[in-house]
């Protein structure tokens, strides 16, 4: 629990800490002083600079000013940078001989993020993942139609009862109903004979067809208790369901990673040991257990 307590800790400082990073560097990266224009003095007052073969300094057209040594004229910010390298999108800035403090930000930045990144990755979650980890959530679990009812989850079946449509008509006389009745049966079984489908009378509630019938399936509804991860399989599961299987894959993300293939019958995702526990946590069928903690809630209401 000590181990668990200071992961979760230190996940916190990191996800805060990353905003901060990224505040510096924008600040860093706005107001850095990257050059400045210098006069003649500021040549012929050194024992050596840079000049061109008539011996005066390299003149810049675009600042109109002379430009000063190992100095390139940068488009982006519309002057001459000493040492300049690009102007870098992600930190937004000059990176240029005066940015040494902006790349360690950019260092620290793209550290933190790789590592938030590796950690996700390792325990299979995401951002909304975790801001979301607090909250209750929900597992629908295929169990048998022919399952008792229990009190320890509710359970609902598909495909979902839909009601009639229509409002009932009023009530008919004697005379008129028989007639009616006799009329509605007549025309159900030349429909029967005929192949075709019986047609429900108005404000009638229609009857499943034997196709959803056959289709029907039951799910018990289990709770999931905030900070558990259903989808967790294990650092190394996780990894390859991201990574791929090989290190081939791993150094070249050339295709989608196994986690992308949805055309399991089981689930999108597959789960991992934590749905084992909620079974046994849930009684569910086949999981029964003669000593079921008192202390647990036997009762779950879905919402």
């Amino acid at each position: 629990m000590a181990g668990s307590a200071s992961n979760r800790q230190s996940t916190r400082i990191a996800i805060r800490t990353i905003p901060i990073f990224i505040l510096c560097a924008f600040v860093v990266a706005t107001y850095i002083y990257v050059g400045h224009i210098c006069g003649l003095e500021n040549f012929y007052s050194k024992d050596l600079f840079v000049c061109e073969a008539d011996g005066r300094p390299k003149w810049c057209s675009g600042c109109r000013q002379w430009k000063p040594d190992r100095a390139h004229h940068s488009s982006e910010i519309g002057r001459c940078v000493r040492k300049m390298d690009h102007l870098c999108p992600w930190v937004g800035g000059m990176v240029s001989e005066t940015c040494v403090v902006l790349s360690a930000f950019f260092l620290l930045f793209s550290g933190s993020m790789a590592l938030t990144s590796l950690h996700f990755i390792l325990v299979n979650m995401t951002n909304i993942d975790m801001f979301s980890r607090t909250r209750l959530s929900y597992l629908a679990v295929h169990i048998p139609l022919q399952s008792p009812p229990s009190s320890y989850y509710p359970t609902i079946t598909y495909p979902l009862e839909q009601p009639g449509l229509l409002p009932p008509p009023p009530p008919p006389s004697a005379a008129a109903g028989a007639e009616e009745l006799t009329a509605a049966a007549a025309a159900a079984t030349r429909a029967v004979a005929g192949g075709g489908a019986v047609a429900a009378t108005p404000g009638s509630v229609p009857e499943s067809a034997p196709r959803d019938m056959r289709a029907q399936r039951k799910f018990a509804i289990l709770r999931v208790e905030s900070r558990e991860n259903p989808w967790d399989l294990g650092f190394r599961r996780n990894w390859t369901s991201v990574m791929g299987h090989t290190p081939l894959e791993w150094l070249l993300p050339i295709k989608h990673s196994p986690c992308c293939d949805h055309d399991s019958m089981e689930s999108d995702y597959p789960a991992g040991k934590l749905l084992e526990e909620l079974k046994r946590r849930y009684n569910f069928p086949g999981y029964e257990s003669a000593d079921m903690n008192p202390a647990r809630p036997k009762e779950h209401v879905a919402v």
